[in-house]
């Protein structure tokens, strides 16, 4: 069994290791420092400092106040994936593969989920890039389409926007998605780069005007859902497959959410139903707690969802309901800029069930992430539209 445990435990990390894709943009600087329910506190100071000219080597010279701060990061996520496995089970599925099989999934979803946590910070990104940088100066909040036409322009743009805040473009990587990376090799930029070698490299796919290109479908995706007039009994919207509709009387244990007196009320309604879907089907709860991870909030009177880990949202709506924006955030800028503590990842533990000839496996992750505030300076948060050419 010890030798079970360690040939399991070593597949575990290969798998993990394999599908890891944040390794590209985080470091572990206070990995060492911490343990669960720790904060690390790091002090700031805001540069306040000008330059003036010197007229009077007489004169007293000016003196800049500098504001400080701090900011926190605390280890404050523990996940847990578990499964038992009987006897019987383990002798008609062969020596080690019903173990094996199933380790190799849980170590699947939890690279899938550490992925997720780091890449939804890239919305904090200190700049954002999409269309109004192709036609000028800023963003005007317009997710790009990404497409061989703007190819060349959205990666040279995107560096130079990077660059104007004072960045250096060595050491820098792109993480995009598969659709975006296709684009890519398919045009003569993508010379180097090949995505059907990124699972057995971390999601490394070559090198793309000198920046390192890496794909994740893991990355936050983000939808805005506008109605023209307060949602009709029957209209409905659908994300990733789950139908949600609009009703006079919601029935239990089903998708249907109350409309409410007036638009403002239906929407909020909605919120509340993706943010607590205590009453939704069993099957499709999962998918969108697990797969999905899915939340929302009213913003403007819309209802922004934001899928972590989701990836482009494939989303379609009926009645007064329209999707104003569905993008994802994609990551350009330098490595190591997401902090990241891992301070404990238990590959797997086994247990035996009392007075039952079944065992447990058990696995479990404690860590924490942010971004400092120096750090969202050193990437751009990157808005590609869901549209696929």
């Amino acid at each position: 069994m010890d030798n079970f445990i360690k040939h399991f435990s070593t597949t575990y990390e290969e798998i993990f290791q394999k599908v890891t894709v944040s390794d590209a943009v985080t470091n572990s600087r206070f990995e060492s420092k911490l343990s669960y329910g720790q904060t690390v506190t790091r002090f700031t100071l805001a540069d306040n400092i000008r330059i003036r000219d010197v007229v009077n080597d007489y004169d007293d010279r000016v003196i800049d106040n500098l504001e400080d701060g701090e900011e926190l990061l605390t280890i404050n996520k523990q996940k847990s994936a578990n499964f038992r496995i009987s006897r019987k089970d383990r002798i008609q599925n062969g020596p080690l593969s019903a173990a094996a099989v199933q380790g190799g999934r849980v170590a699947k979803k939890m690279a899938i989920q550490v992925d997720s946590d780091v890449f939804s910070q890239v919305s904090d990104a200190y700049t954002t890039f999409d269309t109004g940088d192709l036609t000028g100066l800023g963003s005007n909040g317009t997710p790009i389409v990404f497409a061989d036409g703007n190819l060349y322009s959205t990666l040279t743009k995107l560096r130079a926007k990077l660059r104007r805040n004072n960045i250096g473009l060595e050491g820098t990587v792109f993480v995009m998605d598969s659709f975006a990376t296709a684009v890519v090799e398919a045009n003569r930029l993508g010379k180097e780069i090949s995505s059907a070698e990124t699972t057995f490299r971390n999601g490394f796919a070559g090198k793309v005007l000198s920046s390192q290109w890496f794909v994740s479908e893991n990355l936050t995706g983000e939808a805005v859902m506008s109605a023209s007039a307060n949602p009709a009994n029957g209209d409905t919207f659908v994300i990733e497959g789950i139908t949600w509709t609009i009703a006079a009387s919601p029935a239990d244990d089903s998708n249907e959410i109350l409309r409410g007196a007036n638009t403002a009320a239906t929407m909020a309604n909605i919120v509340a139903e993706i943010n607590n879907p205590t009453k939704m089907d069993a099957d499709d709860q999962i998918k969108m707690e697990d797969a999905l991870q899915l939340s929302a909030t009213v913003v403007g009177g819309k209802v922004v969802f934001l899928g972590i880990g989701a990836g482009r949202l494939n989303i379609a709506v009926t009645g007064t309901f329209a999707i104003d924006k569905n993008f994802i955030h994609a990551y350009f800028g330098k490595r190591s800029t997401i902090d990241l503590v891992m301070q404990d990842k238990m590959s797997i533990f086994e247990t035996q069930e009392p007075r039952k000839p079944v065992k447990n496996y058990l696995t479990e992750f404690i860590y924490g992430y942010d971004v400092f505030e120096d750090s969202k300076q050193q990437y751009i948060d990157v808005l590609i539209d869901v549209s696929v050419s």
